[in-house]
Formats: C-alpha cells, structure tokens, sequence
C-alpha cells in the first residue's frame, strides 16, 4: 500500500509529537491532507478517530486511524518501507534498541517538559538535573549500542526514528530554557545528541513543514476570524430543474451546508460558461469551486464530501471496502438502472414490458447487494442514521421513477420486492433538504421566467 489513497494528519502546529510525524510523512516523500486542530474545541472527527485518548497527533491512511505519534512513526515506515529513508534499522537488534530510546524520551524525558515551566526555586533546579541526567544517560547508551561513530545521525547518513525524536526535542527545550530560565542542554555533556540535534535543523523537511504549518495556522486564523474562508470563497452550480442528477448535487451541498449560487442552464441553448467549464461533455451538473470546475454527477457528489469533511454528515463511509461497495452500487446505478428510464418512454408493447421488467430485476439485484454488503440491519439509511451518497441516488430516484410510471403506464417500483431501497426512498423524502432544494428550484424557475 505503498501508494494509498487517502492519507490525513490531524495535530495542532505546537505540539511536538505532530511535529514528529509531519518530519516522518516528508522524509518519506508521502503526500497527506492537515487538519488543524482547536483542542479547546475538538472536532467531533478527531473523538470519534481517537475515542481513547481524544489527542493529537491522528494519522488516518484510506479510513483507518493511527494514534499517538510513537506508533504511528513506526507505522509510517512500515507502511511505506519503500519509499524515503528507512526511519528505523533493518536489524532487529538496532531495532529494539531504538524503540528503547525512544520511549527513554517519552517516559522519562518529556515529561519534564511540562513539570520544569510549573515548578519554583529548588524544585525546579532539581527538575532541570534530572533532564540533563537523563540526556547524558541516552548520550552514552546511544553511543554504546547505535551510533557508527562517524555518521552525521544515529540513524546513518539519513536521519531516523530517533534522530526525529531528538531533533524535535531540541528547539522545544531550546524555547523552554528561555521561558523557565534554566540550562537544559549542555554540549559538553552530551556532544553527540547536540550535534544531531543541529544536523537535523538542517534538513530541508524541517524549513518546509515550518513553512508549512505557517501558512496553515495564517490561513486558520483568517478562517476562524471570518468564518466563511473555513470552506471555499466561491461556489456555484449549474444545472437545469427538471434533471435528477442536479438535484443530488443540491441535495449533496445541502446535507453539509455549503452555501452556494446556481445558475439555470437552458439546455437548448447552452451558456458560453457552460461549454467552457464542461468542454468534453457540455452537460450539466457542474460545480465550479474558486474557479475550478468538477463535471459529472458521480465525481461531483465524491468531490463534496472530500472537499468539506468537516461539513455535514460523511457522504460515504470511513471504511475502505465499503466506501468501495458504495461506488460500486452507485455505478451500478448509472450504468444499469439510469438508461432505462431514458428507454422505457420510448418503447411500446412487448419492448416496454421487458425494460421495465430489466429495472425491476436491477433493483432487486441492488437490494440484495445492499441489504449483504452494506446496511447494518437497523439504519434509517444505508449510510446510517444520516443519508450517504447511495441514498441520494436511491432517493432521486425514487421521484423520477414515480413519474415515469404514471407517463409511461408501467409498474417500476415495487415495495414486497424492494422493501430496503423503498424505505430508503420514502425516508429521504421526508428531509428537510429535500423540500428545501424543491422550493428553491421552483422559486428560481419562477424568477427565471
């Protein structure tokens, strides 16, 4: 999995230990998404992700979450064992040996850090011994069982889990000796940990995630300061009333409360933007977000509840494999089912019985696929107590087919064969969203006329 889907850091930009894996996802070359965090007001994603211990740092690769940045370093380069330097050695020996130090620092060495800012007079001299102690215990247990003797880290030529542990605990400490007032790093004393400690400032990974978390808390405070930059500045839709796949966009955009413009295409006459935004198909719905347009209802609906997940309930799920299993069934959506509504008002007689007979058989296909591979059993919906992607479709679909059956005089839907997706249908429209989406479109058809 060398090449994962999806991967995203939750942290907040002090924290060292996020700091730690911001280092380990860049020396390795991984590209992952941030989401900073107020941990005076943490977001319900980062409780549900870290229901344990509800802190940062969280890394989540393709839906599944790694806590406490201890693990999740050693996750990182087991995961991409093949990407970037290798963060712990190849022998089992020099391994253990690291994983020792490291929890050296997490158990005995970091947690003076917050005991010395705290502390007064003689409690406090003693506080900072014991750091400097510990320091030069790690100094000659390092040099002892890991360091070559020449490399520019404990790690080799490349630094590693340590050298990341260590290089991160420098400028903290640094900072802390001037806040507390104390000496807590002495190069005389532990000359080895120090020059490593420079070394890493060094390193390019260290400037671009400073950089990084820079513009990333600029940009959070401007957002936190006007509250309508924490989504996009600009998003509208164009689409036209009467089609089935716009209004799953709405819909979609209304479940996570994105505020947005539409703009009413007319079909037969087809707007400048429009054939420029969607050059390939020139069709609508599209969805333009700060300028940058997304065609095509499938991938719009996907682009929605990647772009605003904090926004609104999840439109598909966490899990890998059923996120797969809702793409799959909603393709089977719009390759199965969909062309038949455009085919049956135009077949007669026996040709008409067959392909309403065809969209019967495909929902009952569906219904099963669902019921075993999908709902829980119990939900209101597919997704769960809130509509997911699946249930927009299924619930589009619902009202168009109603009115296909009584233009075209068949029977299409059928609740003893169908009983799942035909509750799904009934309770999605029953939303709030829906009602709301149907009196937009018929205010803005009103005004366009």
């Amino acid at each position: 999995m060398a090449n994962a889907k999806e991967v995203k850091l939750y942290g907040t930009a002090p924290s060292p230990f996020c700091l730690m894996v911001h280092h380990a996802l860049r020396l390795k070359g991984v590209p992952y998404d941030y989401v900073e965090e107020d941990l005076k007001n943490k977001s319900q994603e980062l409780l549900r992700l870290n229901p344990v211990y509800k802190k940062v740092p969280v890394l989540v690769v393709d839906g599944r979450p790694v806590a406490e940045s201890c693990f999740i370093l050693q996750y990182i380069d087991e995961q991409w064992a093949s990407l970037g330097p290798r963060l712990l050695p190849e022998d089992p020996y020099r391994r253990a040996k690291v994983r020792f130090w490291a929890d050296f620092i997490y158990q005995k060495v970091a947690p003076l850090t917050y005991v010395i800012p705290k502390a007064e007079g003689d409690s406090k001299a003693a506080a900072a011994a014991e750091f400097r102690a510990h320091l030069v215990a790690m100094e000659a247990g390092v040099r002892e069982e890991l360091w070559d003797g020449a490399a520019l880290f404990v790690n080799g030529d490349s630094p590693g889990l340590l050298d990341l542990l260590v290089g991160v605990l420098y400028s903290g400490t640094k900072f802390l000796e001037g806040a507390a007032g104390v000496q807590l790093l002495d190069k005389e004393e532990t000359p080895l940990l120090y020059s490593v400690m420079e070394a890493f400032l060094q390193l390019d990974v260290v400037k671009e995630t400073t950089d990084f978390l820079q513009q990333h808390v600029d940009e959070d405070l401007n957002c936190r300061a006007n509250p309508s930059m924490a989504t996009a500045k600009e998003v509208k839709l164009y689409g036209t009333a009467p089609s089935s796949y716009c209004l799953m966009v709405h819909h979609a955009l209304r479940l996570k409360g994105v505020p947005y413009d539409y703009v009413e295409e007319d079909l037969k006459n087809k707007s400048q933007d429009l054939l420029r935004l969607n050059p390939v198909y020139k069709k609508v719905p599209v969805l333009v977000v700060d300028g940058r347009p997304v065609a095509e209802s499938c991938f719009i609906l996907q682009y929605i509840d990647e772009q605003w997940v904090s926004l609104g309930p999840r439109l598909l799920p966490e899990d890998p494999y059923r996120r797969a299993k809702v793409r799959f069934w909603a393709d089977f959506v719009y390759q199965k089912v969909a062309p038949l509504t455009y085919v049956i008002p135009k077949a007669e007689g026996d040709s008409k019985a067959a392909a309403a007979a065809e969209f019967r058989a495909h929902l009952v296909a569906m219904e099963a696929g669902v019921r075993e591979e999908l709902w829980d059993g119990a939900a209101l919906f597919v997704n769960g107590d809130s509509p997911g992607l699946l249930d927009l479709l299924v619930g589009v679909l619902y009202s168009g087919t109603k009115f296909l059956e009584g233009a075209a005089g068949v029977q299409l839907l059928d609740k003893e064969e169908t009983p799942l997706l035909y509750s799904v249908m009934e309770a999605f429209l029953q939303l709030d969203v829906v009602k709301e989406t149907t009196d937009f479109l018929q205010q803005h058809v009103d005004e366009d006329r």
